[in-house]
């Protein structure tokens, strides 16, 4: 199976190559307005792939407010036939040709963070442990908003020390898990890819911060193509 991974487009529209399948993990639009979405979901309903799987950002409030959890609540990306072809994840599973996929949008807020940029957060780790405990323990593909802690998630400071910003208990999750693939985004400048391989049992999870902008919101990175 071949997965193209995207994150973070904030209304960029990128042009895509097509294959299995595309997973765009969340930050869909850069202000929330409805024609932002309209715009991404007629340029997903687009692109060439067998399966599209979306989760949201914190930048997507429209989704938390109008799309009920695990499924469509509104005229979203429908086709002509009245059909959706692409499939929202909100703490939900979908499985396609037998692997098995999560998504799960929330991340924690943080100091100074844009009062309209606060869809799908929490205030903390000890909030946010409580939205990894439903992550089911069969998930082969896990896709977060969030990174784990320590993986493409250092925050770059300017005026203040560098510091990694995810997740402790989403990264406790992952390791303790068999998730073969684990795709975030949110951090810009930590795209890329970390494959770590655990020496109990030799199980290699491959996590991508599929991020396609850069901290200057510069759409500069390619989409991430991963053969599972």
């Amino acid at each position: 199976m071949i997965i193209d991974c995207i994150s973070d487009l904030h209304g960029e529209l990128p042009k895509l190559e097509g294959g299995d399948v595309l997973i765009v993990a969340g930050d869909l639009t850069i202000s929330h307005k409805p024609i932002e979405f309209d715009n991404f979901f007629e340029w997903l309903r687009n692109q060439d792939y067998k399966y599209k799987i979306v989760i949201g950002g914190n930048h997507d409030s429209y989704l938390q407010k109008n799309i009920m959890y695990g499924q469509i609540s509104m005229d979203f990306g429908k086709q002509l036939d009245g059909s959706y072809d692409f499939y929202y994840l909100c703490e939900a599973s979908v499985t396609i040709e037998g692997v098995k996929f999560f998504g799960t949008p929330w991340t924690s807020t943080f100091d100074g963070i844009n009062p309209l940029c606060k869809a799908f957060t929490v205030d903390g780790e000890i909030q946010l442990r409580q939205k990894w405990k439903i992550i089911p323990e069969d998930t082969d593909v896990l896709i977060t908003h969030c990174p784990p802690y320590g993986i493409g998630d250092l925050v770059k400071g300017y005026f203040h020390p560098s510091e990694n910003v995810g997740s402790i208990d989403l990264l406790d999750k992952v390791l303790s898990s068999n998730i073969r693939l684990h795709v975030f985004g949110h951090i810009h400048n930590g795209y890329g890819v970390t494959r770590i391989k655990r020496d109990s049992d030799d199980h290699e999870t491959i996590y991508v911060n599929a991020s396609i902008m850069n901290d200057d919101y510069e759409p500069v990175n390619k989409p991430i193509k991963i053969i599972l």
